[in-house]
């Protein structure tokens, strides 16, 4: 799934050199955090992708330990350069979106920023990011319909 369109641009790019082999499991492409209008929280989400070019991931077991509250169900595999989406409301986001998407159990999103964490089984760190909703942040992310996007999907999304 792409839905911003820094990955869509990047993806049309032809021509470009393989991405080093890279040890992480999964990786935070996109967050979602303020949709705009008071009442659009149920369109929050975090899209994580596989990417690995030939690795598939087993990511049962993997969980949020800060941001939201979701663990994938064990037996969980994702292909290589598979997306998967996680929403507020998964039922809400898939009718605006087209997506399918599974659903976190908490509340929503920080409008002001927070970490998201992710671990795996045995509770090492996957991934995490935090964001903030002032600068050096987007401020088209904090209610005014944009989306924070990684745009290289090997690059360290810490920095």
């Amino acid at each position: 799934m792409i839905l911003g369109p820094c990955l869509l641009l990047a993806n049309k790019v032809l021509g470009q050199p393989a991405p080093p082999p890279e040890v992480r499991e999964l990786v935070f492409t996109e967050v979602f955090y303020n949709p705009p209008g008071s009442t659009n929280n149920g369109l929050e989400f975090i899209e994580l992708r596989n990417p690995s070019a030939v690795l598939p991931r087993n990511v049962g077991g993997f969980y949020f330990s800060d941001g939201v509250d979701f663990t994938f169900p064990v037996g969980q595999i994702m292909a290589p350069r598979e997306y998967v989406v996680i929403a507020n409301d998964s039922v809400e986001f898939e009718s605006a979106f087209g997506v399918t998407a599974w659903q976190w159990n908490n509340s929503d999103l920080s409008d002001t920023g927070e970490l998201i964490l992710l671990r795996n089984a045995i509770h090492q760190m996957v991934d995490s990011v935090v964001y903030a909703a002032d600068s050096p942040w987007p401020v088209d992310a904090n209610g005014l319909g944009a989306s924070l996007v990684l745009c290289v999907d090997t690059l360290d999304n810490s920095i």
